[in-house]
């Protein structure tokens, strides 16, 4: 895009939407109106700068399969024997299960403790005051630490 003409784009923009407008395949569905336009319109005479942003977002595979997967984990939490779940509850345990270790064998109770002890007795870190010393908060502070460290390689493996 280091040679992109934005005055150009919206020139080829401008002509494009007089000369479409009245062609059959303007009343196609959007991809496949951009596709036909993408294919055929693509050279020097036709709209080639215009069609770059276009081609890219034609590339794009728009879906909601982060928004599902929440969904699914959620009713994965909030069942029909726990339906009465607060929503700071459900965060706590969104917390856990993605910030917090893999396994039970992997969860270190004592360093957790300890960990969540110096943060309470302190009082000068953030999470000390009374509605942030949840244990899942703390756990995604440990784990967020912890990613760090291990990304920039000054943790212990």
């Amino acid at each position: 895009m280091r040679n992109f003409d934005i005055s150009e784009a919206l020139h080829q923009w401008s002509r494009l939407k007089k000369d479409l407008s009245k062609t059959p395949f303007f009343l196609k569905p959007f991809r496949k109106f951009w596709e036909h336009v993408s294919g055929h319109y693509g050279g020097m005479w036709g709209y080639p700068t215009v069609l770059i942003p276009i081609r890219v977002s034609l590339l794009i595979l728009p879906n909601t399969s982060c928004n599902e997967r929440g969904i699914a984990e959620y009713n994965r939490i909030h069942t029909a024997s726990r339906p009465n779940l607060e929503v700071s509850k459900v965060s706590d345990l969104f917390a856990i299960k993605h910030y917090g270790p893999k396994s039970i064998f992997a969860f270190k109770a004592e360093e957790m403790y300890g960990q969540w002890l110096r943060v309470v007795v302190e009082g000068s870190d953030a999470l000390s005051k009374p509605k942030k010393r949840s244990l899942a908060a703390l756990l995604r502070k440990i784990m967020t630490k912890a990613q760090s460290k291990h990304a920039t390689g000054t943790g212990k493996s």
